[in-house]
């Protein structure tokens, strides 16, 4: 159009017909922007509606992957769900003992529900988070005890070289003591042979000798003292030990890097018994005293060269029973059963026998190894032995204040035991005199004797008792002061041989756990040379018995008793029965016998607890979970087993009881205390128990109702 009107005009068209053509080419561009506005506005009304199309999608697509994450959780909880066994497999705190110790607003809710475990599983969570701990604790204490036994180790290998100058600085001093010279006169009376043999004892036997022979001439009383053995044989030996002495010597500076063997080492290798017994030996008789039943004791004194100390062999004119007899002299005095040789150098040349023999020296049979034994060391070595004989050791263990070598300086133990252990470490180092000691040995004696016509008494009453209504006890000084009220004693067997054999299978299990002792022996190329001899790896390794070591040894001397107590409450078919264990140890009646109680049968069903007065209902759930274990009574025969074992002995000493009669004291007591246990346990009226009065001393236990439990009275 807009050519048209170009060529229109280029002709000469008239001016209307251009204005008219101009006002159409005008309309027509109008149309054509308005057409093209029309277009451009479609266009935008597409893109916003994309846009929105897009953006619902996205905002779906979204949606959709959450809920495949939320299907894959899901799923993932539903198979753990499906896979949860319970807490039948764990071993949780019981419900009851949980709600005893967990308050009631921190339990959940009720049993079984949710809450309620999760808060049960967080507990013991808790509570094993706590024994990690400890363990850890622990385990780090246990490295601080290694690290200080084997700075202690270090200290005592570096004794050997001081002990061999100290050695070489005295002999000049032993020599000038040693020479064969008259011995201090003893009584005319004797012979030649006698005086003879005495002069070839050695010194710790001719020092008991000697007391022995002036005791006897001195107070004329029926006491034989002599001496036996093989008097061309000790003569050989007096030669023997002059000609070869085995005292060792000072190194010199050439042989620093080499060492001299040490004086078990070479007594190995020359095959002598480490065990073995002076030839001669001291035999004294002590009669009982005058008046006195009790038989007639002998004492062999045996003087072992190599480990340097005095055993006893003992025997009596009657027999007063068969564990009686081996035990007889055990505890004469306070910790000393004369299991350990007295002398703790000892233990590493015992130890080095053991290992070359290949016993293992850990656990019960490495303590054996250490043991005296009766057909090998010719006797027991006590130390009242070593006392009376001149001999002077310190104790195993050391007393209070002491300074430990290696330990980086002394510690006072403090408190009752330090002190026990300073009188003991005291009393170890004193002499013994003679005479007190037969005294001593008299009056054990004489104890022993009434003990067995006491067990014997109390065997035959058992017998008695065939229908099992109770034994009637022998009434004592105090008995009437412990009513039985209806509780009876039945039963009492002997079980020693049933207990040692228990013991002798839980040392068995020991020596498994613990596993076998060093390795072979491994020998040096010359024979000055350092070597891995099993003597050397012994004296590194062997762990010295403590005294609590030597109790558990000494148990195998001891006697074991069982009984059961009963008694029928009203209302009740059955009984409640009570089995009790006593241990009777050789140092009776200074030693009480230890009684452990267990639980066979409750007659009867426990009353709600709640119908007693001033009953904790929290008490009452936890006496109810620890009877669901089997421990229901665990804390009220705790407290009867303290009344027996610490507070009876005080109990029948102020009541006049004679002390041989503390065990049939102790019968008394247990029944007497059984019977109030029974009655509060089963709900029935509580008697009316025994009141005396002393200066601070505890009496029989009452029941308390608040508490729920037996408590002692003060």
């Amino acid at each position: 159009m807009v050519g048209d009107l170009v060529e229109e005009k280029r002709k000469g068209a008239a001016a209307g017909a251009l204005t008219e053509r101009g006002r159409k080419c005008v309309v027509k561009m109008a149309e054509v922007r308005k057409v093209n506005r029309d277009a451009h506005e479609a266009a935008d009304r597409l893109l916003a509606a994309a846009e929105a199309e897009r953006a619902e999608t996205d905002i779906i697509s979204q949606q959709l992957q959450n809920l495949q994450y939320q299907k894959i959780h899901l799923s993932r909880e539903l198979q753990m769900c499906l896979a949860y066994k319970g807490v039948e497999d764990l071993e949780l705190i019981s419900e009851a003992e949980f709600e005893a110790c967990t308050p009631e607003e921190q339990r959940g809710g009720a049993r079984g529900t949710h809450a309620y475990e999760l808060a049960r599983l967080t507990a013991e969570m808790k509570k094993r988070e706590d024994m990690i701990k400890t363990l850890k604790q622990q385990d780090l204490r246990r490295r601080l005890l290694e690290g200080k036994l084997e700075n202690q180790r270090k200290f005592l290998d570096s004794l050997q070289g001081h002990r061999e100058t100290l050695h070489a600085a005295a002999e000049p001093i032993r020599k000038e003591f040693t020479r064969a010279g008259p011995l201090p006169s003893l009584d005319a009376s004797l012979d030649s042979a006698t005086a003879a043999a005495a002069q070839l004892l050695p010194a710790p036997l001719y020092a008991i000798y000697y007391q022995a022979h002036a005791y006897e001439v001195s107070f004329r009383e029926e006491t034989t003292v002599s001496i036996e053995g093989d008097v061309a044989a000790a003569q050989a030996f007096t030669k023997s030990q002059a000609n070869n002495p085995t005292s060792p010597k000072a190194l010199s500076p050439t042989d620093s890097k080499k060492r001299r063997k040490r004086k078990g080492e070479e007594r190995e290798d020359k095959g002598e018994d480490v065990m073995a017994p002076h030839p001669l030996r001291v035999h004294i008789k002590i009669p009982p005293a005058a008046g006195s039943k009790a038989p007639a004791l002998s004492l062999t004194f045996s003087y072992l060269h190599i480990l340097q100390v005095v055993t006893v062999r003992h025997s009596v004119s009657a027999s007063i029973g068969a564990a009686d007899e081996a035990a007889l002299l055990q505890d004469l005095y306070p910790n000393d059963a004369g299991e350990l040789s007295p002398l703790i150098s000892s233990d590493y040349l015992l130890a080095a026998v053991a290992a070359k023999k290949g016993t293992s020296l850990t656990g019960a049979r490495g303590r054996d190894a250490l043991r005296f034994d009766e057909s090998l060391s010719k006797g027991r070595a006590y130390k009242w032995a070593q006392r009376v004989a001149g001999l002077r050791y310190p104790p195993r263990e050391p007393a209070a204040g002491a300074v430990v070598p290696g330990s980086g300086g002394g510690a006072a133990a403090g408190g009752e035991g330090g002190g026990a252990a300073a009188k003991e470490e005291k009393h170890a180092l004193q002499p013994l005199a003679y005479g007190a000691l037969l005294k001593v040995l008299r009056k054990r004696v004489e104890l022993s004797f009434q003990l067995k016509a006491l067990l014997s008494e109390l065997q035959s009453l058992s017998h008695a008792d065939s229908k099992g209504q109770g034994i009637n006890l022998p009434a004592v000084p105090g008995s009437q002061d412990l009513p039985a009220f209806g509780a009876v004693l039945t039963g009492w067997t002997e079980v020693t041989k049933e207990v040692l054999a228990a013991q002798a299978a839980a040392d068995g299990a020991e020596d498994e756990l613990m596993g076998d002792g060093e390795g072979e022996e491994r020998a040096g190329d010359e024979e000055g040379e350092v070597s891995a001899k099993p003597a050397e790896l012994v004296v590194k390794g062997v762990l010295h018995p403590t005294e609590k070591h030597a109790a558990q040894m000494a148990r195998k001397g001891h006697r074991f008793f069982r009984a059961k107590l009963s008694k029928t409450v009203s209302g009740s078919s059955a009984p409640w029965i009570v089995q009790a264990e006593v241990e009777l140890a050789g140092g009776y009646p200074d030693a009480a016998p230890v009684w452990s109680l267990k639980e066979v049968q409750c007659g009867a069903k426990k009353k709600d607890q709640g119908q007693l007065a001033g009953a904790d209902v929290q008490a009452a759930a936890a006496v109810a979970a620890a009877r669901q274990r089997g421990e229901e009574t665990n804390t009220q025969l705790k407290s009867i087993e303290a009344e027996l074992n610490v507070y009876a002995a005080a109990q029948a000493a102020a009541a006049g009881c004679p002390a041989p009669k503390l065990l049939v004291f102790q019968l008394w007591a247990a029944v007497h205390c059984f019977a109030m246990y029974a009655d509060a346990e089963s709900g029935q009226a509580l008697p009316t128990a025994r009141l005396h009065r002393g200066r601070a001393r505890r009496l029989p236990f009452l029941w308390n109702a608040q508490s729920n439990s037996l408590e002692q009275r003060s």
